[in-house]
């Protein structure tokens, strides 16, 4: 649910943005006495006026995916690096918002077919760059073809090389696109019938030669599969995919809240609140560590 009010002004957010005949001046008023996040909130509600935006509780979904350690259901709760992001940009703007962990597939279908839903966790590719209206980034990552460590028979120096082996990846996944895409075929070197934890356990039991994940995603899931990470390894970089995760807003969403949303993000940038979240995951790097 979005906050009715905001924190520190008191100002009632559904009222002031249902009201069509509140004065802009008013809200400019409002704003000079106002702290600097504040002063944040403020500015959203009156751009909101000036392009006719209403906006209602229930009109930001917030979707992801499990995608430990960035994003993952916790009990009741929403974890991980890029979760931590999000929720600081909400905080800034003023609004709350329930966040839910679908499937990939499911979740990737509403940021792209529903209005004011905002997707995190997504990698930002060529392919997407016009299917979305893209916040910033919220995480780094690197992408890896894994294979069993064992498999010393698996020698990858390009991704060509990988046309030989069955490669499991899921559907709509960033990976099985960039892999279509460098001319991969479905169901002849992809196998997306399964989820990342059911591609690790199929490669375990060889009926996978290698698997495309994020690194610190494969290691955490494989981990919480209860296998030891020196089970497995790193068979070749996609450097291409190797690139941060980012928030995005389906493209029909109002510019009004984009832009608010922006904004939040490079705030909590500025003041170092992003890299102090970045700082709790020491493991999320950008270095390469092969």
């Amino acid at each position: 649910m979005i906050r009715e009010t905001t924190e520190e002004s008191g100002i009632g957010y559904k009222s002031i943005l249902s009201k069509k005949r509140v004065s802009f001046v008013k809200i400019i008023g409002i704003q000079k006495k106002a702290s600097l996040k504040t002063s944040l909130q403020i500015l959203f509600l009156s751009t909101c006026l000036l392009w006719g935006y209403s906006a209602q509780a229930s009109d930001i979904l917030i979707v992801t995916e499990s995608l430990p350690p960035y994003s993952y259901q916790d009990g009741d709760a929403v974890k991980g690096m890029s979760t931590e992001v999000v929720q600081a940009v909400l905080h800034e703007v003023g609004l709350q918002a329930d966040i839910h962990v679908y499937s990939w597939t499911r979740a990737y279908l509403l940021a792209l077919t529903k209005p004011n839903v905002l997707i995190y966790s997504i990698s930002r590719t060529p392919e997407r760059e016009e299917l979305f209206q893209w916040i910033g980034e919220v995480a780094p990552q690197g992408s890896y073809l894994f294979k069993l460590a064992s498999r010393r028979d698996i020698q990858l120096n390009t991704l060509d090389d990988a046309k030989a082996y069955r490669i499991g990846t899921w559907r709509d996944d960033v990976s099985e696109h960039y892999l279509i895409g460098k001319g991969f075929v479905r169901g002849k070197h992809l196998d997306n019938s399964g989820t990342p934890k059911q591609n690790i356990l199929k490669l375990i039991n060889q009926r996978l030669d290698l698997t495309s994940d994020a690194e610190l995603s494969f290691y955490h899931q494989a981990q919480e599969l209860g296998h030891d990470p020196a089970l497995f390894a790193k068979a070749l970089r996609l450097e291409d995919l190797s690139q941060p995760l980012y928030m995005a807003f389906n493209r029909e969403t109002p510019v009004a809240l984009v832009d608010a949303f922006r904004k939040a993000l490079a705030s909590i940038k500025r003041q170092g609140l992003y890299e102090a979240i970045r700082r709790k995951y020491p493991s999320l790097s950008t270095r390469r560590t092969d």
